[in-house]
């Protein structure tokens, strides 16, 4: 090791090298709306989400660099690294649709995901729905 490096400069090599990843892949997609939330089995739950409450979150940037898992924990479980695909950012809120947009930014080991998306997403109006799952603790 270089001992003219500050500690700085060794950290900013470090971020330099994180950086270099080109393979990332981005989509624009709609979160969440106000609504009846649907639950498991794309059923309506008894949940409303509120669009005050979708206004309150986004102001308060709740919504910005979350994790995008690619499916659920088991019950009693939590997320696992193996799962994780990406990442939330350039969040907006759109009140005429009254829901968050925002892109999610693929990591590039998360590439099958990305080729599957774009497979589904050439299908057009015949494509399955697929779509996120949000983790949020209502207020009763």
């Amino acid at each position: 090791m270089d001992q003219n490096l500050s500690p700085n400069d060794r950290y900013r090599l470090q971020l330099g090298q994180l950086s270099s990843i080109s393979r990332r892949r981005s989509y624009r997609a709609r979160f969440v709306k106000a609504g009846r939330v649907r639950s498991m089995g794309n059923r309506q739950s008894n949940i409303e989400m509120t669009e005050n409450a979708l206004v309150s979150a986004f102001t308060s940037g709740l919504f910005e660099g979350k994790a995008v898992f690619v499916d659920h924990a088991d019950f009693f479980q939590h997320p696992s690294l193996r799962n994780l695909a990406g990442v939330t950012a350039d969040i907006d809120y759109d009140p005429a649709e009254k829901s968050i947009l925002g892109t999610i930014k693929l990591y590039s080991e998360a590439s099958p995901i990305a080729t599957l998306l774009d497979e589904i997403l050439a299908e057009g109006s015949s494509a399955p729905d697929v779509g996120l799952s949000m983790v949020f603790w209502p207020v009763w």
